[in-house]
């Protein structure tokens, strides 16, 4: 059968001493964990009971401090996370998530980026409105195709450091949009960020147009 036990509960059946200093993180680890046959079967987030073998997690706005990274960490299989306009500050335990493609911490207090460099297979980076100063650990997100990093300062040389280590990413902020144009091309109007572009049925075949166009991926 599968019981659900609260962190209480769980350290009274192993006899656990839980030191009051420690207990909000034993509370971040352990609490609210479901068990069948001793194997990990879900995990309840903020007030929500999540199968570890959850795909997306959006917690948008829930009110999640760092704690509760060790349950979301604990959900291996997760491809897209959002976690946006909470209070994150330290984002380490997000490394262990190798398997994200989307990642949105906009609106969170994150100024520590060095975690994110081991996501690798990350596609789509929302940092919205985080107090970064050190864009460099995302250099080593090649597979990167956008990140947003509106309502952040960063000067032109950094985003010139940044566009150069990110070639094939387009890159979504205030100072990226001043040099962006719209084009207008096959009776469509669009920006030079664009990523996807169908020109099927629309009788072109001049595509000189589309120089200015890098981030085109399809």
């Amino acid at each position: 059968s599968c019981t659900l036990i609260s962190v209480r509960e769980f350290a009274k059946a192993f006899d656990l001493q839980i030191n009051p200093e420690n207990e909000f993180f034993f509370l971040g680890a352990f609490s609210n964990v479901s068990y069948e046959n001793g194997t990990l079967q879900s995990l309840r987030i903020a007030g929500k009971d999540y199968p570890v073998t959850t795909t997306r997690l959006v917690l948008d706005g829930a009110n999640l401090g760092d704690a509760s990274l060790y349950e979301v960490t604990q959900l291996y299989a997760l491809d897209s996370l959002s976690m946006a306009d909470n209070t994150l500050r330290d984002i380490s335990r997000l490394s262990v998530l190798g398997g994200l493609v989307s990642l949105n911490l906009s609106g969170n207090e994150i100024m520590d980026l060095s975690p994110l460099a081991a996501l690798q297979g990350l596609r789509n980076l929302y940092l919205d409105n985080n107090p970064i100063r050190d864009f460099s650990p995302l250099y080593y997100l090649q597979n990167l195709k956008s990140l947003s990093i509106k309502g952040i300062e960063i000067t032109e040389d950094q985003l010139a450091e940044l566009s150069k280590a990110l070639p094939s990413c387009a890159i979504h902020s205030e100072k990226a949009q001043q040099s962006m144009q719209d084009i207008s091309f096959g009776g469509v109007t669009f920006a030079t960020d664009v990523t996807d572009l169908d020109l099927s049925d629309m009788g072109v075949w001049d595509i000189s147009a589309l120089a200015g166009c890098q981030y085109i991926t399809r």
